[in-house]
């Protein structure tokens, strides 16, 4: 309890023991450095939760620090990484944006420092390579850098970048011996007996497939004639 019985500002990072642990933590200590180099007068804290996937459902571990538990149950968050300023919610399941984090601090978002900013960027192409990893599966997605500071940018960006639809010369010669047989080349890749939807892949080029309306086959296709 700070002078005329108002308590001290808190400001909480809460994040799960996972492989993005590393990325918060690098985020947190540059957000807690430019607290102090700025005089923002806030008791700061920095939480990784003992286990490797939280259930808010479950009953939370013992070892758990009774204040983050009181924060956790009382404001029912149920996705993590989340930062608490003051018992509010700043953000959950991700890191805030820089404009976020300034609104909520009362600066404005051009004080918020290059150093801090990267490393939400680094933290979100972590979170997004991880959510495609989960959901896509494939096509395998390369590491990119990118500025953008939210997952679905940072996803739609490495996405686009993902796009590399390379025609080999094998291909080109498996077209062209089959379409001697008078297969019937599909509009769609959804109606084609060579594609894995499960894995979005092409048995017949042995190739990823990135959009099913615009089926890899008819681009080699073209090359024929």
């Amino acid at each position: 309890m700070s002078f005329f019985g108002r308590k001290k500002r808190e400001l909480f990072v809460i994040y799960a023991d996972d492989k993005l642990a590393p990325f918060i933590e690098e985020y947190a200590k540059k957000l807690e450095k430019f607290l102090s180099d700025n005089n923002i007068k806030l008791e700061f804290k920095s939480v990784k939760l003992p286990i490797k996937e939280y259930d808010p459902a479950k009953t939370i571990l013992a070892n758990i620090d009774p204040r983050v538990k009181e924060l956790i149950e009382k404001l029912q968050i149920r996705g993590f990484p989340c930062l608490i300023l003051d018992e509010k919610l700043i953000s959950h399941g991700a890191l805030p944006t820089a404009k976020a984090l300034a609104k909520a601090l009362g600066i404005k978002a051009e004080q918020i420092p290059q150093e801090l900013k990267d490393a939400l960027s680094r933290f979100a192409n972590a979170q997004a390579q991880s959510t495609l990893e989960m959901f896509v599966g494939t096509p395998k997605i390369e590491r990119v850098a990118v500025k953008a500071e939210t997952p679905k940018q940072i996803i739609k960006e490495i996405t686009e970048s993902a796009k590399t639809e390379e025609i080999t010369a094998q291909m080109i010669e498996t077209v062209r011996k089959l379409s001697k047989t008078g297969f019937s080349w599909p509009e769609n890749c959804a109606n084609c007996l060579y594609y894995n939807e499960e894995n979005k892949r092409c048995g017949l080029l042995h190739a990823d497939v990135f959009d099913v309306f615009s089926p890899l086959c008819r681009k080699v296709l073209s090359k024929l004639s």
